[in-house]
């Protein structure tokens, strides 16, 4: 996994930048224009998906091509101590990620990492992805344009995936089928990894495997379709 390097700005503020070695060079002009300006997508190249409390996710039309950038919002005081101690939620989906990849797991790829810290403390947080191109499982699955084949395809296709993070011990954390994407060739990625986790223990993976199970399940209806998805997750994870 390659370092993060940490850029001292002050005696008591910091910067912990990650950046992939085969990135384009333009994501150090996105950094620039971040720590520069209180907007976070400030010119018509960007298209919101997502405006929340914690953070803005936007697909941004770069020079190379479209990728998601992540920007995380300023964590409140109680949130800011804890993640101190522990991975910020922006420094866990880069972990995971990585983690993930190593694994030949399909998420998307990081491209570059951004964080502030303030004698320890976190502020905004900035993640470029790469963009993949596909449809959120619940839209793509219920679309009339599909076949009983092409369902059972991608059906198989995500149980054979979430049995890989199984075998490593890995739960998502928000395994809703919005954050699946199904890509033309019918493969299924995983994103938004900010509450992944791997597991140290058999106990603690199989209680958030089911609660993943019954997040992802709670997704469908009672039909052919609905039936065909929820059995994605096995009832008996890690085979014991």
């Amino acid at each position: 996994m390659t370092p993060l390097i940490v850029s001292k700005e002050s005696k008591s503020r910091s910067t912990v930048l990650w950046k992939d070695p085969h990135s384009p060079s333009w994501v150090a002009d996105v950094f620039r224009l971040w720590k520069e300006t209180a907007r976070p997508y400030p010119t018509s190249d960007y298209t919101v998906f997502k405006n929340g409390s914690r953070s803005i996710v936007a697909r941004w039309k770069s020079s190379d091509g479209p990728v998601i950038i992540k920007h995380y919002k300023t964590p409140g005081l109680r949130r800011r101590v804890r993640f101190a101690f522990s991975k910020s939620r922006c420094m866990q989906n880069w972990h995971m990620s990585e983690l993930c990849h190593s694994l030949g797991l399909a998420v998307p790829k990081f491209i570059f990492v951004a964080e502030e810290r303030w004698v320890g403390l976190p502020g905004r947080s900035l993640s470029i992805m790469e963009y993949i191109k596909g449809i959120p499982l619940h839209l793509w699955a219920t679309s009339e344009s599909r076949t009983a084949t092409e369902i059972r395809e991608v059906a198989v296709k995500l149980a054979k995936e979430i049995d890989r993070l199984s075998t490593a011990m890995i739960t998502h954390g928000d395994c809703k089928a919005s954050n699946i994407i199904v890509t033309g060739d019918h493969q299924p990625y995983f994103v938004d990894l900010d509450g992944a986790i791997q597991h140290r223990s058999r106990s603690a993976f199989r209680k958030a495997y089911f609660r993943d199970a019954r997040r992802f399940r709670a997704n469908w209806l009672q039909d052919d379709t609905g039936e065909l998805f929820s059995n994605v997750f096995s009832d008996h994870p890690l085979h014991s």
